[in-house]
């Protein structure tokens, strides 16, 4: 170390207190003084230091004097101590280097204080010449040239380099006559337009309003909201202002080319300024309103999204009592629901996006691009997680209320059946008997009131959750005593309950088992529509086979608990029951997926073959028609032949479908006879239906032959 303190180690060369002085000196001389250091006691010094640390550097005190002022300090302590400064300023080490730059700063602030000052004297001087108004520019142009040179240097300089933001006093003098100089060129230069001849002089006005406007920057204010509403002030001010860029253009286009307004002739140079200004505003004038756009939506987002963030950490605390919670729940729909709090959040966001697209591609910098890129994905991101955070809030409330309402109303009905079952215990035992055979319901009230009670202990704050562990410890004490006296009664009710859950299986099996039997074997007409809804009968059953089979699980866990408490000979009974329908769900399991694949097998074809006697039935009723209205003498010859080609043509298909019938029903009527599981599929309605189709046709030929139409 510097300073004239030697360091050799983390153990006595500490005890002093020197060295901790020491390195807070590094950091901020202001606040020791090294020569009243080395003159005082090392607990004075230690206790000091560590005070200094903890209240000016922010630094934890995890030490205390007694434990350095000893003859072996404890090494490690000190390190992991002054590791906490290393932490917090990392370029301690570079602090000495700094104060000895401070010091060549110190002297350069001071000259450009002098030189800043003197060049406030001269520009003051300059202004209040007696010149003429070429004359005055130019001196104006010579003090801004000098302004500019010194510009970047200065501004430089007068940057704050401490962590807080502050300057330094010389930094602060420095500034001070720079914006005094800043603001008086300024001024001179709205001041030389201004004076410029009408209308040049209100062109001139004009053009200065509006370069302050595209260069104005945006104040960040403490609240989002407020920074979109200055930002949209603001833009509507200068969407008024820009509207006459085009007007204020072209008059001062036509005095540019003139060099001189109403003869009064104006400098060159002046103009030649004013044209370079006013081609600045023309160029930026469109991008400044899209970026002011695009800043004001962005500030509007991220209001949205703080009061988010701020209302969900209001909402998501531990809680206080139902009257509380009630509260936050209306404060949230308020806030939320009536507000479209979602939907807004929606519309501003797509609002925002379209606008960062149209600014981003306005600006053209990639740069620009990525940051306006970065912040959208990043919003994205954080409304996303925010969004169902946000969302959830509205059920967590209901569920904090609901548990409250819970509690309180098994708490009160719970203290006064205890009350009574108390005083119950010294009644005879048909009086007990009968007042304790609803205690199933009030175990499930007791239940009831311990879930809801350890939630919201879980859920609630402090001083609440302890008076809810009191309150359950209380009562819950009194039911423990109570119950162990009373909990024969409550088997009586239970057995009788979990014997009709038992039947009532039973029954609800045993309906399906006969169903789906008798299903298997009721007779059924070989026809589309009868095998149809015969396999969605099938299709059905093989559905519920697994409900079925869990209901026989349940069932028989719930028989078991029967039997613990039943006669032996019930049991018996039950377990032949049970054994019983096992056997038919297990029939049913196996015979209906190979039955209702042999039934569907039989779907298309009968589907087909329902077609083909639908056609050939059209086919002799066209055929019909025709004989029907045969007349030779009454039709022309070419009416004639073309019945008559008709005629043949429907006899022809007549034919064919019958054909068609005939060997499908035979197909049907094969794979019925060959089928071990459709033995119950009565195939005489069918082959009556075929021998009509044929007996029709035959009758047909005949009346053909009779009437000599072949």
């Amino acid at each position: 170390m510097k300073a004239g303190i030697e360091v050799k180690d983390f153990g006595r060369s500490w005890r002093s207190g020197v060295a901790f002085h020491s390195v807070i000196h590094a950091i901020r001389p202001e606040l020791v003084d090294m020569e009243k250091v080395k003159g005082r006691s090392n607990r004075e010094n230690l206790n000091d230091a560590f005070t200094i640390a903890e209240t000016e550097l922010g630094i934890p005190k995890l030490l205390d004097p007694e434990d350095v002022d000893v003859d072996k300090p404890d090494e490690k302590s000190i390190m992991t101590y002054v590791a906490q400064f290393l932490k917090q300023y990392p370029d301690l080490h570079h602090t000495t280097e700094m104060q000895e730059n401070d010091k060549e700063d110190r002297l350069l602030l001071r000259d450009l204080k002098v030189w800043v000052e003197q060049l406030e004297r001269d520009l003051t001087r300059a202004q209040m010449a007696e010149a003429s108004l070429q004359e005055k520019y130019q001196s104006f142009k010579h003090f801004r040239v000098q302004y500019e040179v010194k510009r970047k240097q200065i501004e430089f300089v007068i940057q704050s380099s401490r962590k807080d933001g502050k300057l330094s006093l010389d930094q602060a003098m420095v500034k001070q006559a720079w914006d005094r100089v800043s603001s008086r060129l300024l001024d001179w230069h709205k001041h030389l337009d201004k004076s410029l001849p009408a209308p040049l002089g209100t062109i001139g006005a004009w053009l200065y309003k509006a370069e302050a406007a595209v260069r104005e920057e945006i104040i960040i204010q403490q609240a989002h909201e407020e920074t979109a509403n200055t930002i949209h002030r603001k833009l509507e001010q200068h969407k008024d202002l820009l509207k006459n860029v085009d007007g204020h253009k072209k008059a001062f286009q036509g005095i540019h080319r003139a060099r001189s307004v109403n003869g009064v002739p104006v400098p060159l140079e002046q103009l030649e300024d004013m044209a370079e200004r006013f081609n600045f505003v023309a160029s930026t004038s469109d991008l400044h309103l899209l970026k002011m756009e695009f800043l004001e939506l962005k500030y509007r987002l991220l209001s949205l999204l703080v009061l988010a963030e701020s209302k969900l950490k209001s909402w998501i605390i531990k809680y206080g009592r139902r009257e509380s919670v009630e509260l936050l729940l209306q404060n949230y729909i308020t806030v939320i629901e009536n507000s479209k709090f979602f939907e807004q959040y929606e519309v501003t966001y797509q609002i925002l996006k379209r606008a960062a697209e149209m600014y981003a591609k306005a600006n053209g910098s990639v740069e620009e691009a990525e940051n306006v890129m970065k912040f959208m994905n990043e919003t994205t991101a954080q409304w996303r997680n925010l969004s169902v955070e946000v969302r959830s809030v509205k059920s967590m409330l209901e569920e904090v209320i609901a548990n409250w309402d819970r509690y309180s109303s098994t708490v009160a009905s719970l203290q006064a059946w205890l009350e009574d079952a108390e005083k119950m215990l010294n009644q005879p035992e048909h009086a007990k008997k009968d007042f304790f055979r609803h205690l199933p319901h009030w175990i499930q009230q007791h239940t009831t009131m311990n879930d809801a009670g350890n939630f919201l202990i879980e859920t609630c704050d402090e001083t609440i959750s302890r008076d809810l562990k009191q309150q359950l410890l209380l009562l819950n004490g009194r039911w423990r005593e109570l119950f162990m006296k009373v909990k024969q009664y409550a088997r009586a009710d239970e057995l009788d309950r979990i014997r009709k859950e038992y039947l009532d299986g039973v029954a609800t099996l045993s309906t399906f088992a006969d169903c789906a039997n008798g299903k298997f074997s009721v007779p059924v007409e070989v026809a589309f529509l009868n095998v149809k809804m015969f396999v969605q009968g099938l299709e059905d059953i093989k559905q519920k086979v697994p409900v079925m089979e869990a209901q026989y699980k349940i069932i028989t866990r719930t028989a078991q608990l029967v039997t613990k408490e039943v006669p032996q000979e019930e049991v018996n009974e039950m377990l032949a029951t049970m054994a019983g329908i096992k056997a038919q769900l297990s029939k049913t399991k196996e015979h209906c997926p190979v039955l209702l694949y042999e039934a569907q097998q039989l779907l298309s074809p009968l589907e087909e073959l329902e077609k083909q006697i639908t056609y050939f039935y059209e086919s002799l009723e066209k055929v019909n028609e025709i004989i029907s209205a045969r007349d030779p003498e009454m039709q022309p010859p070419n009416v004639f032949k073309q019945n008559h080609q008709d005629l043949v043509a429907y006899q022809e298909n007549c034919k064919k479908a019958l054909s068609l019938i005939e060997r499908n029903s035979q197909g049907i009527l094969k794979f019925v006879a060959s089928s071990k599981m459709l033995q119950h599929f009565n195939s005489l309605m069918l082959q009556k239906k075929v021998t009509e189709i044929q007996v029709t046709f035959q009758v047909f030929l005949l009346l053909s032959i009779f009437l000599k139409i072949f």
